[in-house]
This record gives C-alpha cells, sequence and structure tokens, in this order.
C-alpha cells in the first residue's frame, strides 16, 4: 500500500506508532547524553571567571585594601581637596589592583606606572588610570612626570632590592608636589636595605615620616604575612 506522499506503509500503521515513538524517544534522550549542552559549558566558563574574579578579590583583602585605606587616612589628615582632585601615581602599578582600591573609595584621577607594558595592558581593563607611563622606577629622572606633578603617590610591593634600587627615592620625592603624600610597604627582611636612604632623605628636611604602620601582606603560608607600610610628607626636592 502505497501513501500520497510516495511513502509505503506496512500493514496497519497505526499499530506500530505508539512503540515506534516510545524507541524513538529512549534513542534520543540517550543521543543528548552523549552530546556536551552549550548552555552548560558557558555556565562553567563563567563560573570559572568568577572563581578567579574572587582570588583576585582575597588576594586585594589582604594586601592593597588595608594600606589603601591607611593611605586614605593620611589624606584626610594632611591634605586639603576634594577626592576626585587628587592626583595620585601609582608606582608598580601591575595590573592595577590598588587603583581599583582607590577608586572604590572615590579617588579617580590615577595614573598607574609600571616597568612591564603587559601589566599595564591588564591595569587598563580595569577601567580606573586615566594615564599609563611604561618606566622603570630608578634614580633618573623620569621626563613623562613633571617636577611635583602628583599630590600622593602610592607603591606596593615594589620596593624589593632585587627590583627598585634605594636611590630611587629621590625620584619618587621629585614627582610629588611639596606637601603630598608619598606611601610605600617594604616586606620582612627588606627594611634594611631602604632605611639608611630614608633617614637620610629625612635628615636633609627632604620628607617627613608621618606614619607607620604593620599591614596584612600575604595569606600563604610560604610568605611573610605582613610587611611595612610607610606614609612621608614631601618637604623640599
Amino acid at each position: 500500500m502505497s501513501s500520497g506522499d510516495g511513502f509505503v506503509i506496512i500493514g496497519n500503521w497505526n499499530g506500530y506508532k505508539r512503540p515506534f515513538l516510545w524507541l524513538y524517544k529512549v534513542f534520543w534522550e540517550y543521543i543528548c547524553k552523549l552530546i556536551p549542552r552549550g548552555n552548560n559549558r558557558r555556565t562553567d566558563q563563567g563560573s570559572v571567571q568568577r572563581m578567579g574574579e574572587q582570588e583576585n578579590f582575597n588576594a586585594r583583602v589582604i594586601c592593597q585594601k588595608p594600606q589603601v585605606e591607611c593611605l586614605d587616612s593620611a589624606i584626610k589628615k594632611y591634605l586639603n581637596k576634594p577626592k576626585e582632585e587628587i592626583k595620585i601615581i601609582d608606582c608598580g602599578a601591575g595590573t592595577g589592583l590598588s587603583g581599583v582600591e582607590l577608586n572604590e573609595i572615590g579617588y579617580t584621577n590615577l595614573c598607574a606606572l609600571d616597568i612591564s607594558q603587559e601589566m599595564l595592558n591588564e591595569a587598563k581593563k580595569k577601567n580606573v588610570f586615566k594615564k599609563f607611563i611604561c618606566t622603570p622606577l630608578n634614580d633618573q629622572q623620569n621626563p613623562e612626570v613633571k617636577t611635583g606633578e602628583y599630590d600622593v603617590m602610592i607603591c606596593i610591593g615594589t620596593l624589593a632590592s632585587a627590583h627598585v634600587k634605594p636611590a630611587a627615592m629621590v625620584e619618587m620625592i621629585r614627582m610629588i608636589r611639596i606637601g603630598g603624600l608619598i606611601s610605600f610597604n617594604i616586606r620582612y627582611g627588606e627594611l634594611e636595605t631602604y632605611q639608611p636612604k630614608m633617614e637620610e632623605l629625612e635628615k636633609r628636611g627632604n620628607w617627613e615620616k608621618v606614619s607607620e604602620d604593620t599591614l596584612p601582606q600575604f595569606h600563604r603560608d610560604d610568605m611573610p604575612p605582613t610587611s611595612t607600610f610607610f606614609v612621608y610628607k614631601v618637604l623640599k626636592y
């Protein structure tokens, strides 16, 4: 027997219809289990991304956040300017985590300086910096920064003897206006490298220390849990 569409119908189709549909359903469900669903893949990727963001957040809480809060207290005490008008240069900005913390509490006039262009590219993705300078922090005068151009400097995780020499502190002072603030942390075991230069500059009247605090640094067992965070006020060049 032939249907009008040209298909051959064997016997009574209605008798075979129900078991055929049941077999088709079972077969299709089995195939679907073998094929990963696109929505699930997107969900997994989103979960991985959120986990990465959470890990970065945890790192900021242990390091950048308390140091930014300490600097904020000094700014409120020594600088009489609205937050959005205060020009801050982040020396050794890395991927911009300190800038994120500063931005979250109202500082929006931020510049990122780092030796690595790759790091600055990541910092740019944070959308909190207005200017980027790719250069090392050393004792050479940086032509991209005018004398006294910035009100405040923050320098977290950068002053290590293998990367920045104590002589760079003279250039750090030059970047900040008279009466402005320089903040930085020094990790355990590094202070003896920088202390003589810090004291020399204070005796010469270039800056004065306004605060010194022991703050959290790392949450890893194999790293120092704290570092010393300093804030200095610039007095002269």
